[in-house]
């Protein structure tokens, strides 16, 4: 369970601080060892600016969808080049 730094007696330098990402990134794995493999992770925009998730993320060889910020046009495009591929693994 995620506890904000500010809930603890260290902040972020206590040994239970964990990050969100981190966190999420955790469970992620626990569910791919359980024998279920999500066909689309849903983010939101916190999630979608975090560089290093995305590219955990796509280590897996997970598909996701999620906000991003207006900075990350990149991103946008490198989505509309892989969309087509991305619709038939989903249907």
């Amino acid at each position: 369970m995620y506890q904000h730094a500010d809930s603890l007696p260290k902040g972020k330098e206590d040994e239970n601080f964990v990050k969100k990402p981190e966190l999420a990134l955790k469970l992620i794995n626990q569910t791919i060892e359980r024998k279920y493999h999500p066909g689309i992770v849903l983010i939101d925009g916190g999630y979608g600016n975090n560089s290093t998730f995305l590219q955990e993320l796509e280590k897996l060889k997970l598909n996701y969808i999620g906000g991003l910020a207006k900075n990350r046009q990149e991103a946008c495009n490198q989505f509309r080049n892989r969309r087509k591929r991305i619709r038939k693994k989903v249907r």
